[in-house]
């Protein structure tokens, strides 16, 4: 039985944690970039305040969203006039901003919705077809 050496060990530790970090990375870099998408779907139906959004998007999706993150996104959105906004004072506490769809928000969801189904379908047919382990055997 041969021992590794520390550099093999070091070699060895240096792959597992280059591969951690790129799938890691990679997630994160899909979760941007369709995170505008998520953040407009959740807008659909109803108006929400950012914490709302926040929430929807972790009960639906998983997606755990900072402050810092998802507020810029809606300024954003609102600027590119995808979002409307309406500051709401109740009785009591603080006033909230509600966030909903414009006309070409709704527009525009209906087409990164069409992009992502297109994207979607087209990946699953290459995944699917990278498991095949005997592709004559389908006739």
């Amino acid at each position: 039985m041969q021992a590794s050496t520390s550099e093999e060990y070091g070699v060895a530790k240096r792959r597992r944690y280059a591969k951690r970090i790129g799938t890691q990375m990679w997630e994160s870099q899909l979760r941007k970039g369709s995170l505008m998408l998520a953040v407009l779907a959740t807008l659909r139906h109803e108006r929400l305040y950012g914490s709302e959004i926040r929430r929807r998007l972790e009960q639906l999706a998983g997606l755990t969203v900072s402050d810092s993150v998802i507020y810029p996104l809606l300024r954003r959105l609102q600027k590119t006039d995808f979002l409307e906004t309406e500051r709401i004072e109740p009785a009591v506490g603080q006033s909230k901003r509600y966030f909903a769809l414009s006309r070409s928000g709704h527009e525009y969801l209906s087409e990164l919705s069409n992009i992502w189904k297109e994207f979607a379908d087209g990946m699953d047919r290459v995944l699917a077809t990278s498991h095949r382990t005997h592709p004559q055997s389908a006739a």
